[in-house]
């Protein structure tokens, strides 16, 4: 299964899609076909907007936990 999932860009006509390359790729495809003014995948390391990263937070979270006295994590 692959996820692309949509959130509020940084102006009002505009927005991000973050998750798996190939599904984000299908989404700009169709954007395109519609009309989108522009559609493009921008290169970058991480999905940083997406439900991708929740198993990062968790490890690094445990980490945080397994190596601090602070327990407020």
């Amino acid at each position: 299964m692959t996820i692309a999932m949509v959130f509020p860009g940084q102006g009002s006509q505009s927005v991000v899609i973050a998750g798996h390359r190939e599904a984000v790729a299908s989404v700009i495809v169709r954007c395109e076909a519609a009309g989108a003014r522009l559609a493009m995948l921008l290169p970058v390391s991480v999905p940083s907007h997406s439900s991708l990263m929740i198993g990062a937070g968790e490890a690094l979270q445990k980490s945080l936990l397994a190596s601090s006295n602070n327990k407020d994590y």
